[in-house]
């Protein structure tokens, strides 16, 4: 014997704001990361600068420099945002080498309970003092 199932009808996800209030409120993100980060040439930065390697348009690469916010800065977001966040995973790999690899799975929490989950990896050179 077959049952029947009523089929309930669901709403399409929908932005929550108008193309002109994202706008405005992403332009206020920006000018309050503008004055919330430091940007310097120093220690107390916000920001890592790192160099990459970048293909050309004649396709040779060459490294050119990338500014990425540290822990600091994403400190600072959580606290004006009331994000909170969780290291859901850490493993670190020895490569062949001197080298190994870190990977991290991370979970944040919005204040309007929004979850958010990334994952990073990165190798990392092992420098030794000519200790075994």
């Amino acid at each position: 014997m077959e049952t029947e199932r009523s089929l309930t009808l669901q709403q399409p996800v929908k932005p929550l704001v108008n193309p002109d209030e994202a706008v405005k409120l992403w332009n206020q993100f920006e000018d309050m990361k503008r004055k919330l980060l430091i940007l310097v040439e120093k220690e107390n930065s916000d920001y890592q600068r790192i160099y990459v390697n970048e293909k050309n348009d004649d396709g040779q690469y060459h490294r050119v420099p990338r500014d990425f916010i540290k822990k600091s800065g994403f400190r600072k977001f959580a606290m004006f945002f009331g994000i909170s966040d969780e290291i859901v995973e850490e493993v670190r790999e020895e490569m062949e080498g001197n080298e190994f690899l870190w990977r991290m799975k991370v979970k944040a929490i919005a204040a309007n309970r929004l979850k958010m989950a990334g994952t990073a990896g990165w190798e990392v050179p092992i420098y030794r003092s000519g200790r075994k």
